[in-house]
């Protein structure tokens, strides 16, 4: 009987041994894995509302940057406005430091005003952070007549109507079968 007793103290032992090289192990890593991070690592995203407008002062996008990095990181960036022949049209700059995420919704105010023909153009975000890490974002778009929503109503009144034909024409088929 103190034998049995024995081995259990022992697997209890052991045990408790695994558990903590174990956690000595994960807390080991994880500290290591803190000590890896850089000072500033970064991800930037853009993109437009809308890609059919009627207007250049209808066009709005948002940015937004994202630091994981242990530092405030500097950004420097331009916003470009092409015409379909890739000839600039417009270039604005800017700059801003990040902590952890900013959030940008443009409406693009640099580019309100400006009298552009209905056409397709092209809107780039570029970027340099880190000195030497940059970025380009490019979106495309047409100044043109906006599609109606007028005719979507008459389109699903008629939808509704055929269905419900087809529903009754299905019932009575049915109906005669079974008689």
């Amino acid at each position: 009987m103190i034998k049995s007793h024995n081995v259990t103290i022992k697997h209890t032992l052991l045990g408790f041994t695994i558990f903590l090289f174990f956690i000595i192990f994960l807390f080991g890593n994880l500290t290591s894995l803190d000590a890896e991070v850089p000072d500033q690592l970064f991800d930037i995203t853009f993109t437009i509302d809308e890609t059919l407008i009627s207007s250049i002062d209808d066009l709005s996008g948002i940015i937004t940057f994202a630091s994981f990095g242990s530092q405030p990181t500097p950004v420097d960036y331009k916003l470009i406005l092409l015409d379909n022949n890739k000839n600039e049209i417009k270039v604005f700059s800017g700059e801003i430091t990040v902590q952890t995420e900013n959030v940008i919704l443009t409406s693009f105010e640099e580019f309100k005003g400006l009298n552009l023909p209905n056409g397709e153009y092209e809107v780039i975000y570029e970027s340099v952070y880190n000195v030497d890490v940059s970025d380009k974002f490019s979106q495309i778009f047409t100044i043109g007549k906006l599609k109606s929503e007028s005719n979507t109503l008459p389109t699903s009144i008629v939808i509704v109507i055929v269905v419900m034909i087809l529903g009754l024409l299905t019932y009575l088929v049915l109906r005669r079968k079974s008689k």
